[in-house]
């Protein structure tokens, strides 16, 4: 009696649509991102929807809009909603109870719409979905986990066929003139597109807004930006309600022996990013041994804290066998991270700031296969190797204001050693050109414009 009396109140705490037949969550009035759309768009398929990314990000954002948008034509009792971020609950129970007591219908006629918000705290939730799911389709789930919803065992076999996965990352800078001032840009996806310079001429204006990057990169890349201006209170949310709660509770869903020792890690990889892994060096640096620093490096990816890319080569044993360049997914978590009040523009650190930042922005705007970069004995480093199945397009990141010879002959080499006509540098200046060095063509971009 105790259970159901427990589970009535969460439910109704959670649903409150069930009473108030006019409820709308407060999420009305934000702007809709574009994972939005992309959950809506599977919204009627027959698949199992899964948001997934950093905490704070905006995941519980977008489920409650779609909520909203269902309030509006479907019947408020097809829709339940439900939160794990505090305790375990028993999902089944959950879900038992929802429709025996407010949907009453028997689960092999329902049809409804299922939101279970921080699912990775949940045991053996697959199994349970998996069940409903081949019970009956017309049961939609969608889900959502700030670490990977596959790291329960066998997951992706017990899922396969049935689940679609969509993540969420913080905000990227186009997105955040979006929210700011309304401003649409969208142009860096189209990298591979031959008309890829033109259209980003035509974003120029993106330029009149570079006095937000240094605050974009210290403090914008999360929704509450917005909802609070004081640099001390930011930096307040960002430690206690995502870092702490990474470090503190989220760790415990992995094998770590040692919870500072990972912590300092992740301030390490904060401190080095842009940079190639050094794993000796990292070794003695926190008093790890170098298997489980990979290891541990391997959880900061599970977690959306780190990425890494290899270094390229023809030869895919090579690639394996070689060091690895790492990047930090939020520069606002690292800065924090690191007790630094702001990132410094005119600081010895800030061009890995910046080329940190152009790979995030690579991601966020759903560039496939940048997955390498290239490096020589005799230091004919090139930034990211972006790969699809026709062209292979090299880009270096530089923060100087002009252009000369030596920022370009790092790209030229690595074009004319591998047959390729074009490249990209990102520099610090504000023209948009095109260099020409005999038959190789290099499009020069202000690396606020990515």
């Amino acid at each position: 009696m105790q259970i159901n009396q427990n589970i009535t109140k969460n439910i109704s705490l959670y649903n409150p649509w069930y009473q108030d037949k006019t409820f709308l969550f407060l999420e009305k009035k934000y702007n809709k991102r574009k994972q939005y759309y992309s959950v809506k768009k599977y919204l009627d398929k027959e698949l199992i929807i899964s948001i997934v990314g950093l905490r704070r990000a905006g995941k519980t954002t977008i489920i409650r809009q779609i909520i909203n948008s269902l309030l509006k034509k479907t019947a408020k009792k097809q829709i339940f909603f439900y939160q794990f971020d505090e305790e375990n609950f028993d999902l089944e129970a959950k879900l038992d109870f929802y429709f025996q007591n407010i949907l009453k219908n028997d689960i092999y006629k329902a049809k409804c719409y299922i939101f279970l918000d921080e699912l990775q705290n949940v045991p053996n939730w697959q199994v349970v979905l998996k069940k409903y799911y081949d019970i009956n389709k017309e049961i939609k789930f969608v889900v959502s986990g700030s670490t990977h919803l596959y790291l329960h065992k066998n997951t992706k076999e017990s899922l396969a066929g049935r689940i679609i996965n969509i993540d969420i990352h913080p905000f990227g800078w186009h997105e955040f003139l979006n929210f700011k001032y309304g401003k649409n840009y969208d142009f860096f996806k189209n990298v591979f597109d031959d008309n890829f310079l033109e259209t980003a001429k035509d974003n120029r204006d993106i330029l009149l807004y570079k006095k937000d990057f240094k605050t974009f990169l210290s403090y914008g890349e999360y929704p509450y930006f917005f909802h609070e201006a004081n640099a001390f209170e930011l930096d307040k949310y960002f430690k206690d309600s995502i870092l702490d709660k990474i470090f503190a509770r989220d760790i415990n869903l992995f094998d770590i022996d040692n919870h500072s020792a990972f912590f300092q890690l992740f301030k390490v990889l904060s401190k080095d990013s842009a940079q190639e892994i050094n794993l000796q060096n990292i070794s003695r640096e926190i008093g790890l041994n170098v298997i489980t620093i990979k290891r541990y490096i391997g959880i900061l990816e599970k977690m959306f804290l780190y990425y890494y890319i290899y270094k390229y080569s023809k030869n895919i044993r090579q690639q394996i066998k070689s060091f690895k360049k790492g990047y930090v997914s939020s520069l606002n978590l690292s800065r924090v991270s690191l007790n630094i009040d702001y990132w410094d523009m005119n600081s010895d650190q800030y061009g890995h700031i910046v080329e940190t930042f152009i790979y995030n922005e690579m991601i966020k705007n759903s560039i496939d296969n940048i997955n390498f970069y290239h490096n020589t004995k005799i230091k004919k480093e090139v930034d990211f190797i972006i790969t699809n199945n026709k062209k292979i397009i090299p880009i270096e990141v530089k923060i100087s204001k002009q252009i000369n010879k030596a920022h370009l002959k790092n790209l030229a080499y690595f074009m004319e050693s591998n047959k390729i006509s074009n490249g990209i540098l990102f520099y610090g200046g504000e023209e948009i050109k095109t260099i020409k060095i005999n038959k190789l063509k290099i499009d020069c971009l202000p690396y606020f414009m990515v």
